[in-house]
């Protein structure tokens, strides 16, 4: 196992180390920045998990995949540069980064999982860059869509939902407390788990008659939403899907 040190909140990996290894810097409150050298070629899960006081990161054009909650609840990480030899960001990689205000996914990236920007109430610009094959941020809408499926997999208080859009994906805009409106086009059927949860600033919300279902807690927690409109297309309403809406009254 490398030995890792922190020097005055400065994170040091020995050059030569290959693999940062799961939980290395977990927790470390002390912990305020890294870089890390071109030899290592794995980040392993939960790495910097909870570092809180981390703002700062670089990382080397040796990864390929940001691993499962690597940076979740880097509360004080305010933004990251992804390098194109990611391939691969796994799921809640960047969860609860509660500081993050910008993210460009490189075109490298294949695979983005469940989640892994979820509850970053502080994001504000979303790209993605051009050449991506499996992802895009089409007209500009300051969003991230998959592009075969049409889904819409993350947002921000921002984003425009584009016409093309069928689907708002689980999760996208979960802990969004910075929206307070958006607009959803008449393109979209689905809206899936945990979408707008945990979105207080939502007050009213209309849903198009092209939509069919509305997934599990998908606005669980939008403690400042007082109305919606649900319209006779939806077929389907998940469990807790209003769970904790005490201010909503019409519907």
């Amino acid at each position: 196992m490398a030995k890792y040190e922190i020097r005055n909140g400065v994170g040091i990996i020995p050059e030569g180390t290959t693999v940062i290894e799961e939980g290395a810097f977990a927790n470390c409150a002390e912990l305020t920045s890294i870089t890390i050298p071109n030899s290592v070629t794995r980040i392993e899960s939960y790495a910097f998990f909870g570092c809180k006081g981390l703002t700062s990161v670089t990382l080397p054009d040796s990864i390929t995949e940001i691993e499962s909650c690597t940076f979740d609840g880097c509360t004080a990480l305010t933004g990251i540069t992804i390098p194109d030899s990611v391939e691969v960001i796994e799921w809640s990689a960047f969860q609860c980064c509660t500081a993050l205000a910008s993210i460009t996914i490189p075109a490298s990236v294949m695979e983005i999982g469940c989640s892994a920007f979820a509850d970053c109430p502080s994001l504000a610009s979303i790209s993605v860059s051009e050449g991506n094959e499996v992802y895009d941020s089409r007209d500009n809408c300051n969003a991230i869509i998959h592009t075969a499926t049409n889904i819409l997999i993350l947002g921000c208080p921002t984003t425009v939902i584009p016409h093309s859009v069928t689907e708002i994906g689980a999760d996208a805009f979960y802990g969004c407390t910075a929206l307070t409106a958006i607009t959803i086009p008449d393109s979209v059927k689905v809206i899936g788990s945990y979408a707008f949860s945990g979105c207080t600033g939502l007050t009213s919300i209309t849903l198009p008659s092209s939509v069919r279902e509305i997934g599990e807690s998908v606005f669980e927690n939008c403690t400042g939403l007082t109305s919606i409109t649900i319209p006779n297309s939806v077929k389907k309403i998940g469990e807790y899907a209003f769970w904790g809406c005490d201010r909503l009254t019409d519907s």
